[in-house]
């Protein structure tokens, strides 16, 4: 049983690195693409720009919403979801999940201060770099530590919630003209990246805990693999369609049209991004809890 869970804990924590790993190679390379590259800004400029073909009301609640969002705000989303682990008892986790929210929000600032946005074309609609979302960087860091500190019957529900309110948040930054799309991609990234650092830590710390604790787990997982399938594949048809069409590059795409396309990759890719940490986190219990004697006891065959 001991040399069974310890190879259990290794995959797990396999995994958890080689994930962490493929989001920083991922975020590097959409760095250079969406900043320093001419095609790239140009994309993101023309997606920004189609924000204007949507109604004032809309723009206007986007702004709203992400008005709300403080630090007094994060504060309180933060304390919430460390009284959500003591309430179980599971103090480490929630330790956990305030280090996940900290460490994507100041990263995401940091990265916007240290790394400059080269003026590659003659318009820019935003002065300074906004690379990555700060508050796409908060939604989405949130909605992972939530899923980190959730019950193992509650994590469907806690993963449904993180999808909903990352991609809202997405979405609403570009709406407004906070942020480009790309900016939004970058911070969903950035807090997946943290979510596996700080989730291999804890497992390493107390272990993996029950194989057969987490209940629903599949059933969430096939549910945003499935969700975040449709709309990459849609993003896909649609980039074709329109390639085909119209016969010009994605840059020269119509404002509203490359838009859509923006804002469907952001709700994808925040779905993909939940979903993968929820699958990453399907037979785990981050900081279990310790079993009493009597409790052993109870389990033994009369």
């Amino acid at each position: 049983m001991v040399l069974q869970s310890e190879s259990r804990q290794s995959r797990v924590l396999a995994q958890f690195a080689t994930t962490a790993a493929v989001c920083v190679v991922l975020l590097g390379a959409m760095h250079f693409r969406a900043v320093h590259t001419e095609a790239g800004q140009r994309q993101d400029n023309v997606a920004f720009e189609g924000r204007n073909t949507e109604p004032a009301d809309v723009r206007e609640a986007a702004d709203e919403v992400l008005e709300l969002v403080t630090k007094a705000s994060l504060a309180v989303l933060g304390a919430a979801v460390f009284l959500l682990a003591l309430s179980q008892g599971r103090w480490r986790a929630g330790l956990g999940a305030l280090a996940v929210i900290g460490a994507t929000v100041v990263s995401a600032e940091l990265l916007k201060r240290l790394i400059e946005r080269p003026p590659l074309l003659e318009l820019e609609q935003i002065g300074s770099n906004s690379w990555p979302s700060g508050h796409v960087s908060i939604a989405m860091s949130v909605g992972l530590a939530l899923v980190m500190v959730a019950p193992g019957n509650r994590r469907s529900v806690a993963a449904v919630i993180a999808a909903v309110f990352a991609a809202g948040f997405g979405v609403a930054v570009v709406l407004s003209g906070w942020h480009r799309p790309s900016d939004a991609l970058g911070a969903c990234l950035l807090a997946l990246m943290w979510a596996c650092l700080v989730s291999g830590a804890l497992v390493l710390w107390r272990g993996t805990g029950s194989s057969h604790s987490q209940v629903g787990a599949v059933a969430g997982k096939t549910f945003f693999v499935w969700g975040a399938g449709l709309l990459l594949v849609g993003y896909v048809a649609y980039f074709i369609r329109v390639m085909v069409d119209r016969g010009h590059e994605i840059g020269a795409v119509e404002q509203h049209a490359a838009l859509l396309v923006g804002l469907v990759l952001i709700a994808g890719l925040a779905i993909l991004v939940v979903s993968v940490f929820l699958w990453l986190l399907r037979d785990v219990e981050l900081d279990p809890p310790v079993v009493s004697d009597s409790e052993n006891k109870s389990t033994l065959p009369a």
